[in-house]
């Protein structure tokens, strides 16, 4: 049978970044989701030919994103409102201790600066409730969509690899035109590496449209092995905690590992260059340090049913750092002039802090130092 890898991270921890390096020798194929709604249930599995199958979100899923969306406009005017008569208080209470007898109204200038403030407040309090802005942002894209609904399940074919990334943008993409009805994109691949092994990437948790969630729960529990993402700086932050806990015994304890990725950002900061002395290897070893004591120390808090035992107990023998841009960036040294801007800062900051392992002269060691 399949082998079953689930990767599992909150939105921007590299994922596609990883299975582009893993699979699509570093050739951006998988579209990077921009927002925790526009990351898709994704899987890959091996196929004779190219093909993608597409789903769609059903009538229910809108009508219930619809429902969470009024909640939310609702509970954003509370918010707002209640800012909005705060201020003006104590507005009031400062004006009266200057003058005791003073019973004058602010003026427009006073009352639209802090309509701005009440507003990005209220932004800041709804964000909170991830279920809730999600609901509100998803369905505020399905409205505003550029073409008419999709419903049906579609599938396509294409003749090569390389031609996958184009067509997903459409469904997948950050402005892609169908995007916003898309819920799952399951992609067959004639790639040696996915033989015998299906790899399933879900959108992070707390996902606003329940058939979704759903889906991914369960794939997640049908899963042999689960990599646990997480950008390396900020490395196990509560958001990711919020994302890993859902992982539980649930049909038998899987086999997890713990992916620390974009380290590239890590080796980077200050301390790390100075405490190294530029020195490349001692760099990653502290770095490698600093995040076995932090899996340690946060995962123990949502430890709840032993799930995360094995990973708290050997975290070092569990633990993977990755950069999948950096991977890319090897793959792809001799077209360096089409590199994206991501990787140009990347290349010009390793340079910066790395100088005698990455030059644009010495390409052989400078491949080398990214892998």
């Amino acid at each position: 049978r399949l082998l079953k890898i689930g990767i599992v991270g909150a939105v921007k921890a590299g994922k596609s970044s990883l299975l582009n390096a893993l699979f699509f020798d570093g050739a951006d194929i998988l579209p990077k989701a921009a927002t925790p709604m526009t990351a898709a249930l994704t899987e890959l599995t091996y196929g004779e030919q190219c093909s993608v199958t597409v789903d769609f979100f059903t009538e229910d899923d809108v009508l219930e994103l619809q429902k969470k969306a009024a909640e939310y406009t609702r509970q954003f005017s509370a918010v707002k409102d209640k800012k909005l008569k705060e201020t003006e208080e104590n507005w009031r209470k400062m004006q009266m201790r200057r003058n005791p007898g003073f019973s004058g109204n602010p003026d427009a200038k006073d009352r639209k600066q802090w309509e701005t403030m009440a507003q990005t407040a209220a932004e800041l309090e709804l964000k909170k409730n991830i279920r809730l802005s999600g609901a509100y942002e998803q369905y505020q894209k399905i409205q505003s969509a550029p073409v008419q609904r999709k419903t049906e399940s579609e599938q396509f074919t294409v003749n090569a690899i390389t031609e996958i990334a184009g067509k997903l943008e459409d469904y997948v993409g950050s402005s892609g035109k169908y995007m916003p009805f898309t819920s799952k994109v399951a992609i067959t691949l004639p790639i040696e590496g996915l033989q015998g092994i299906s790899v399933i990437d879900t959108p992070g948790f707390n996902d606003p449209v329940p058939s979704r969630d759903d889906r991914a729960r369960r794939a997640l529990r049908e899963c042999d092995v689960i990599f646990i993402l997480s950008r390396a700086t900020p490395f196990l932050t509560q958001n990711d905690k919020d994302v890993i806990q859902k992982i539980t015994k649930t049909n038998g304890i899987r086999e997890l590992y713990i992916i620390p990725s974009q380290v590239d950002s890590s080796l980077i900061a200050s301390e790390h260059i100075k405490e190294s002395g530029g020195d490349l290897n001692m760099a990653v070893e502290i770095v490698k340090h600093i995040l076995t004591d932090v899996v340690k120390k946060n995962l123990h808090t949502i430890n709840d049913d032993g799930v995360f035992d094995e990973l708290i107990r050997e975290p070092a023998s569990r633990m993977y750092i990755t950069s999948g841009q950096c991977e890319s960036m090897a793959r792809t040294f001799e077209q360096r002039q089409q590199w994206d801007s991501g990787k140009k800062t990347t290349w010009n900051n390793l340079c910066k802090s790395y100088p005698d392992y990455f030059s644009d002269s010495e390409a052989d060691t400078s491949c080398n130092s990214l892998r």
